[in-house]
């Protein structure tokens, strides 16, 4: 099993929509889905499953979204987790759905209720890096929390 945070409320533009913050109180996400065993995918392709989320919490210090996952025994599942193991992959994503929001400050607007659906290892740099503040050091020190 690793543990790892998938979201956080960093924000990420959006384009001509603005900025994206997700909101991460208690009220605002809907866990349901990814605590009723969301696969863990590649890169948001649902033909390409890793594994399920076992557990979905969020860390109302941090005001992050983290889950536990469990790989599966396939080809491309052990080889994304031997690269995760080497340091090699660092991202994090999540798949969600938008239910409501508010205008926040200039261009900025706040998701206020959202639904994750899924949760991505990826290669590809799908948003800016850093965005959500959840890959590289965390993935490192899960690491070594596997092997020990």
């Amino acid at each position: 099993m690793l543990s790892f945070p998938f979201s956080s409320e960093m924000p990420v533009s959006r384009g001509y929509l603005g900025e994206e913050v997700l909101d991460h109180s208690e009220r605002s996400v809907d866990l349901s889905r990814l605590n009723d065993s969301a696969p863990l995918l590649w890169n948001h392709n649902p033909d390409v499953v890793l594994g399920v989320v076992e557990r979905a919490w969020l860390d109302s210090e941090k005001r992050r979204g983290h889950v536990s996952v469990r790989f599966s025994r396939n080809e491309k599942a052990a080889q994304v987790l031997a690269d995760i193991n080497d340091g090699i992959l660092r991202n994090v994503s999540t798949g969600y759905a938008v239910n409501d929001t508010e205008q926040g400050t200039g261009n900025q607007y706040r998701v206020t209720s959202w639904l994750p659906s899924e949760v991505s290892s990826s290669v590809a740099q799908l948003i800016k890096p850093l965005a959500w503040g959840v890959h590289c050091p965390r993935l490192i020190r899960l690491r070594k929390k596997m092997r020990a």
